[in-house]
């Protein structure tokens, strides 16, 4: 089973899935993130690092700062030519990354942050793509959906284009059965995400990055209802909607 969460920064997106995680370790639920899977990808394939050195460089990488290559600069420089091979061996990650690639480049985003952004894509589509079929449910809390979901400023694509041109790039992957969508008051949410210390930062120099007439694209939630993908709104009057408990599992899964 694949999960993925879909809403505004600041809707409790990292909040809901440390709680969902929790409560999953609690039921003895088998679980994993695009990442976790990328990692064990990365550490079972023959590379030109040691073994030892690679076990060292995922724990650096997976807890501590991925983008720099300061202290694994060998690991570093592997971990990219591993990255490369996975895409190019996989026409469905080759057309997701190509697709985010060509979403993003007009937009207003500084070159660290779209060099940030393409990174974790890459990463979160080898997770998803190149997931074997164990037991284990597949959570992304910042999976494919959310990646086109949210609308940066541009100048040169409008809104009718995105939608005939990305929808397309949605049929070439296996959606998630059921997609978390965070939607709470997008006013709160941002009053949120403008006073957050860690994570995405959406704001640079002052400057909000999103698009202030569409702030998501939508029609990818109404896109994801015709797929059949169950949605499950976690909100209702800016309450918790959601009850995590052993009934709402059962309903679940």
């Amino acid at each position: 089973m694949y999960i993925e969460f879909v809403g505004a920064p600041g809707s409790g997106k990292t909040f809901f899935f440390k709680k969902l995680t929790k409560f999953f370790n609690e039921k003895k639920i088998q679980f994993e993130t695009p990442k976790d899977v990328f990692i064990n990808l990365y550490l079972k394939k023959k590379t030109n690092s040691l073994k030892i050195k690679k076990y060292l460089f995922q724990y650096y990488f997976k807890h501590f700062n991925p983008y720099s290559n300061f202290l694994f600069k060998k690991e570093s420089t592997d971990l990219k030519l591993f990255i490369q091979k996975e895409i190019r061996s996989s026409k469905k990650i080759r057309v997701l990354v190509e697709g985010y690639k060509n979403f993003i480049k007009d937009r207003f985003i500084p070159r660290s942050l779209l060099n940030r952004m393409i990174f974790n894509f890459k990463i979160d589509c080898i997770g998803i793509i190149k997931k074997n079929n164990n037991s284990k449910i597949l959570i992304a809390e910042e999976g494919i959906y959310q990646k086109f979901y949210l609308n940066f400023k541009s100048q040169k694509l409008e809104k009718k284009k995105i939608d005939q041109n990305f929808l397309k790039i949605f049929n070439t992957f296996k959606n998630p059965k059921i997609i978390f969508f965070f939607n709470y008051n997008i006013k709160s949410s941002m009053s949120r995400a403008k006073k957050r210390k860690n994570g995405f930062k959406y704001f640079i120099n002052k400057q909000f990055l999103l698009d202030d007439k569409y702030y998501f694209n939508d029609y990818l939630i109404e896109f994801a209802k015709k797929k059949k993908i169950n949605i499950l709104n976690v909100y209702y009057k800016k309450k918790l909607k959601v009850n995590l408990n052993e009934n709402f599992t059962r309903r679940l899964f």
